[in-house]
C-alpha cells in the first residue's frame, strides 16, 4: 500500500523493557532518531489521568507526531474492560487526544480466545467492552500463526471502516534471519493450517466420491463400498448422490 513516513509516539506497558524496544527497532531497521524514555513508576499512565493526557497532547504537538500508539489497551483503561461507563470514558480521552492534537491514534488489544480458530475476525471478536469497538473509526484484525521454518504468516483483516471503503485482507509472510538481523516481509497467498485442513478434507471427500462411483459401476454393493473405504454405508449412500467429480 502506499505510505509516507511519519513520527509516532509509541507507549507500552510494563511487558516490554527499554532494551525490548531497541532491539526490535534495530531488527526492523526503522530506529533513525529512535528515542526510548522510561515513564516514572508513580506517573499515573491512563487515558483517564488528565496530567498525563496533557503531558502526552503538548509532547505530540512539540514533535508534529503524526499517530500514538498504545500497546496494549488495558495498560491506558482505569477500571474493568468490561464496563461500558468506564470504557466509554476512556474512549472520549482518546478522541479528544486525536482531535486536539490533530494526531492518529491506534489502540492494540486482543481477540476472544475462541476466535483464533475463525477464518474471519469481526469487531464482536474484541475481548473487551463492545464500546471500544463501536466508538472507533477503524477496527481491525491480525491473524497470526508460525510456520514449521520459523517464518510468521500474518494476515491483516478490515473489520469495520467509517469513512471509506474498506480494504481487501492483505496476507503476509514474515521472515527474520538472526545470522544477518534481516527482516524480511513480504506478501503472500500461503495458507493458514485450518485452511490447509479445511483443503484436505475437501480433496479426500472428492476422492471418496469419485471411488464410489467408480466402485458402484463396477457392480459392489453399498456395504461392499462401506468397507473397501471405511466409511457408513450412510456415507456411502450420501456420496452416492453427489455428482461424479469431473
Amino acid at each position: 500500500m502506499e505510505t509516507k513516513p511519519g513520527k509516532a509516539i509509541y507507549l507500552t506497558g510494563a511487558d516490554s523493557s527499554e532494551y525490548e524496544i531497541r532491539r526490535r527497532a534495530k531488527v526492523i531497521k526503522e530506529n533513525h532518531g529512535l528515542q526510548t524514555v522510561s515513564l516514572p513508576d508513580d506517573f499515573y499512565c491512563v487515558a483517564t489521568n488528565e496530567e498525563f493526557m496533557q503531558e502526552l497532547t503538548h509532547r505530540v504537538k512539540q514533535h508534529s507526531t503524526d499517530v500514538v500508539i498504545f500497546d496494549t489497551l488495558a495498560d491506558f483503561h482505569e477500571g474493568n474492560m468490561y464496563e461500558s461507563e468506564s470504557a466509554n470514558n476512556t474512549m472520549k480521552a482518546f478522541v479528544k487526544l486525536a482531535h486536539s492534537a490533530n494526531v492518529a491514534v491506534i489502540l492494540i488489544t486482543h481477540t476472544r480466545k475462541g476466535s483464533k480458530i475463525k477464518m474471519h475476525y469481526d469487531v464482536e471478536d474484541i475481548s473487551d467492552s463492545r464500546v471500544f469497538g463501536t466508538k472507533s473509526d477503524f477496527v481491525f484484525g491480525l491473524k497470526s500463526e508460525y510456520q514449521s521454518d520459523g517464518s510468521n504468516l500474518i494476515e491483516l483483516q478490515c473489520l469495520k471502516s467509517r469513512s471509506m471503503k474498506p480494504i481487501q485482507p492483505l496476507r503476509a509472510e514474515i521472515n527474520y534471519h538472526s545470522a544477518t538481523n534481516e527482516l524480511k516481509v513480504q506478501k503472500t497467498n500461503q495458507m493458514f493450517s485450518y485452511e490447509l485442513e479445511v483443503q484436505n478434507k475437501e480433496e479426500t471427500k472428492k476422492y471418496k466420491i469419485a471411488q464410489v462411483h467408480k466402485l458402484k459401476s463396477e457392480g459392489k454393493t453399498h456395504s461392499q463400498i462401506a468397507k473397501q473405504l471405511k466409511v457408513s454405508k450412510g456415507t456411502v449412500h450420501n456420496y452416492a448422490q453427489e455428482p461424479a467429480p469431473s
